[in-house]
């Protein structure tokens, strides 16, 4: 059976980084390769079984206990609300700000009759 062999740029693609960390962990032995012949010189060819090995050790996340996530929500809740706050007031602020320049340019174009080309 033909084993699948893919190029450093599928490898990339496939697991989602820059084509230059798979050139990167093959010459550091991390990821096992093949110098083959390719149509415009020598080119890597990556078996596909070890990008799944890859991916297996690229992806761990760890797992945390329900009770310590509803903690870490309520504290980033708690540290956020006030933030919010004060940035929908300060955004208040800023529109009120707005607001009233707006005014002013459309009241002064009102009075000067002019070109467009002097109001600039």
């Amino acid at each position: 059976m033909d084993e699948l062999f893919l190029t450093v740029d599928e490898a990339a693609t496939k697991l989602n980084v820059n084509p230059e960390t798979i050139r990167r962990r093959i010459r550091k032995g991390r990821l096992k390769a093949n110098l083959t012949k390719g149509p415009y010189g020598d080119q890597y060819m990556i078996p596909a079984r070890e990008l799944t090995t890859q991916e297996a050790q690229v992806v761990t996340t760890p797992q945390l206990h329900p009770a310590v996530l509803e903690q870490l929500t309520q504290a980033i809740t708690q540290a956020v609300d006030p933030l919010k706050e004060e940035l929908k007031q300060q955004r208040e602020l800023l529109d009120a700000i707005y607001k009233r320049q707006d005014e002013r340019i459309i009241e002064a174009a009102r009075h000067k009759r002019h070109g467009w080309w002097k109001f600039w």
